[in-house]
């Protein structure tokens, strides 16, 4: 049985009523078996999610499950993650203020820009929001895991590292996750109605 560490970077003394539900939800319905529930606060990003990793692997989990506490994700989401078979996949969901996916290709100059395919398709970096990882993937790795100091956001630095490694990053694009924004929480839905209406600059998507 898979043994889950879950990872949740908290930015603020409060947590979203939302998220608290989905959080509960996630718990109650996987079948796996959940080793650990940790959470920091009031960290820089990178430093809260090596605390994370750091303090989850001292368990001996199979995998760790980062999920952001803007992000809402199905019930099953663990279970579906888990079903792909996959060293790193991520579940889907999008911008809060440019609803674009949070998965990426890198581009010849070095640019990243966001897709999405039907079912489970290769990224070259995705955001760590609902994210599902073997733990051998962070034993593997060479400190730090995470990093802000090189012009870079903590997901993309870990990204380029993972894949450096010769490791794949997959998205299940049928876990499909809210994001809590303003005003209202970003879906899918979202996503669709401004690609369809060509608003989606350089966002290349197979619907």
């Amino acid at each position: 049985m898979a043994r889950i560490a879950v990872a949740v970077p908290h930015a603020t003394e409060r947590c979203h009523t939302q998220f608290a539900r989905h959080l509960v939800e996630v718990i109650r319905a996987t079948r796996a078996e959940i080793v650990a529930i940790g959470a920091v606060e009031r960290m820089f990003a990178d430093r809260a999610r090596n605390k994370l990793v750091e303090d989850a692997l001292e368990l001996e989990p199979t995998h760790i499950f980062f999920l952001d506490d803007d992000t809402l994700p199905p019930p099953d989401a663990i279970d579906r993650l888990l079903s792909c078979k996959k060293r790193i996949v991520s579940g889907l969901y999008f911008g809060r203020h440019d609803p674009k996916p949070i998965a990426f290709e890198r581009l010849s100059d070095g640019r990243y820009t966001s897709i999405v395919r039907n079912g489970l398709f290769k990224a070259d970096a995705v955001g760590l929001g609902c994210l599902l990882v073997e733990a051998d993937v962070f034993r593997a790795m060479p400190l730090p895991w995470f990093s802000l100091s090189h012009d870079k956001d903590e997901g993309i630095y870990w990204c380029e590292k993972v894949r450096d490694m010769g490791a794949e990053i997959w998205v299940d694009s049928t876990v499909v996750c809210g994001h809590i924004g303003a005003p209202t929480v970003v879906t899918a839905n979202d996503f669709v109605l401004r690609y369809q209406r060509n608003e989606c600059g350089e966002a290349h998507a197979d619907l």
